[in-house]
């Protein structure tokens, strides 16, 4: 199911493109109870395979070379400005944040203080293919 994505970031993965933090089901685990919902596969097999980051400027959050959760504080710091509570913030495009909805399992856009979410894919590694395939248009 990842082979195909997995070797596009293969061929254009740079030094420092991802962190490849040591993520595993405990650290899963304490995110989860921390933002309290559960977090899909797609995206636990993207922190687990690749921790945080992504190709030519495009940055997923996920987890730090050091353990820190970084996608569990920016989830957290955004509930502050209206994100909705079954929601994982995964990256800033500055007009609005991708969101994984996780009960859906649908990648939204939002605006900060926004209340409304658009539906832009169906499923993370949807959102993913397409966002690699972005950067690797620019490369």
């Amino acid at each position: 199911m990842y082979d195909d994505l997995v070797n596009v970031i293969s061929k254009y993965e740079k030094k420092g493109s991802f962190t490849h933090s040591c993520v595993n089901d405990d650290l899963i685990l304490r995110a989860e109870k921390k933002l309290n919902l559960s977090i899909p596969k797609e995206y636990k097999w993207f922190l687990k395979k690749y921790g945080h980051g992504g190709l030519d400027g495009i940055e997923i959050v996920g987890v730090g070379k050091n353990g820190r959760l970084i996608f569990v504080d920016y989830t957290s710091e955004l509930r502050e400005y209206g994100l909705s509570h079954n929601m994982i913030a995964i990256e800033n495009c500055d007009e609005w944040i991708y969101c994984l909805d996780t009960v859906s399992h649908n990648v939204v856009m939002w605006v900060l203080k926004s209340e409304t979410y658009e539906v832009v894919y169906n499923n993370f590694i949807d959102y993913l293919t397409d966002r690699i395939n972005d950067a690797v248009e620019n490369i």
